[in-house]
């Protein structure tokens, strides 16, 4: 009799036994299950994503067939606000954008726009800037950037025939800052300069402050114009 109650506990333990590692093994299991879940939600995620880069919006079509250019050199220029990678594309449909020149400094992430521009087949020239500040744009570290890299660049426009677009964040203070120097290294006075602004971009001529043209003024135009540009 002893023996048969020892074996009927031993069948109940294997069975509690059985039921525990059933158990464990579905809690084992369900964090994996979890896993994959949030990884099918996040490319899901991904995919949206993509997809809402890659077409562009309405309201870029309207932007971009308003933009104006106006010549410098062999080429033309225009003056935009930093492009959404699906516009890059439409950019070089709408305008023959060939040149985007971008101000942006490297904490502002300019790298999608200048890898999507050479998947368009779009040159990339840098400027960075740290914003628009008088203080920024007085900085002697700046001043001499500027100077060298508006040089390389208005040789390269004069010598090449272009369809550039110029870019920051908003498309106003620093863009037009370096929008107006070049009409005055083009051969523009003041107020033409700011006039081209308008034909170009009208947000631009009205918002980038007369105290940056000014600083442009004072200190990057003598030294370009020195160098006989």
């Amino acid at each position: 009799m002893e023996k048969l109650e020892d074996v009927e506990k031993q069948v109940t333990d294997i069975s509690l036994d059985d039921e525990s590692l059933a158990s464990q093994t579905s809690k084992d299991q369900q964090p994996e299950f979890q896993t994959s879940q949030e990884l099918t939600q996040q490319n899901q995620g991904k995919q949206r994503k993509q997809q809402k880069q890659q077409k562009p919006k309405k309201d870029s079509v309207e932007e971009i067939n308003k933009l104006g250019f106006c010549p410098l050199g062999c080429s033309k220029i225009t003056l935009w606000h930093k492009p959404a990678i699906a516009d890059i594309k439409l950019l070089k449909e709408l305008k023959g954008i060939n040149l985007i020149v971008t101000l942006l400094y490297d904490k502002e992430n300019p790298f999608p726009v200048i890898e999507e521009c050479k998947n368009q087949d779009i040159e990339n020239f840098r400027i960075p800037l740290k914003g628009a500040s008088d203080a920024t744009l007085k900085d002697p570290e700046n001043i001499a950037m500027i100077v060298e890299k508006l040089t390389e660049l208005f040789d390269k426009l004069t010598q090449k025939e272009y369809n550039v677009l110029i870019h920051c964040s908003a498309g106003v203070h620093r863009t037009g800052t370096i929008g107006y120097t070049l009409m005055r290294m083009n051969g523009l006075d003041q107020l033409q300069s700011h006039e081209a602004l308008k034909q170009m971009r009208e947000q631009t001529f009205l918002d980038v402050g007369e105290n940056r043209m000014q600083i442009a003024e004072q200190n990057y135009i003598p030294l370009l114009l020195k160098n006989d540009l």
